[in-house]
């Protein structure tokens, strides 16, 4: 959890089996995650800010993040076991990598794939 928890700065991301993309002023965010069980993320250049609860599973092999408030306004939902879908693919002092599902509209369909999201420890 010491590894964990600190601010994040993303700087690119791997989407739905693509190869990996930086990302840019507009689309690039932090999330400071607590030990507390509480996180907060800034996104799309200070437009978007959503607090939340983040949990791991029972054997820590999974991870949930669950948004509470966006912009200041409060959502509807819950941090369960049933949504601790995301994966650390690597953690180490100063480089987090977390695979998460998402899901997108293809057409008339829903499509699932998995994304990870690359960032640096933030000074």
């Amino acid at each position: 959890m010491d590894l964990l928890c600190h601010k994040w700065k993303q700087i690119g991301i791997k989407k739905c089996g693509e190869e990996y993309q930086s990302v840019d002023s507009t689309t690039e965010g932090t999330i400071t995650i607590r030990r507390d069980g509480t996180y907060e993320k800034e996104f799309r250049a200070g437009k978007l800010r959503a607090k939340g609860q983040w949990m791991f599973n029972k054997d820590s092999t999974k991870l949930g993040f669950a948004i509470m408030e966006v912009n200041g306004r409060p959502t509807s939902f819950t941090l369960t076991d049933a949504n601790l879908l995301d994966t650390i693919v690597r953690l180490s002092k100063d480089t987090l990598i977390y695979g998460f599902l998402r899901y997108y509209h293809a057409g008339d369909d829903w499509k699932r794939c998995h994304e990870d999201g690359y960032f640096i420890r933030d000074k």
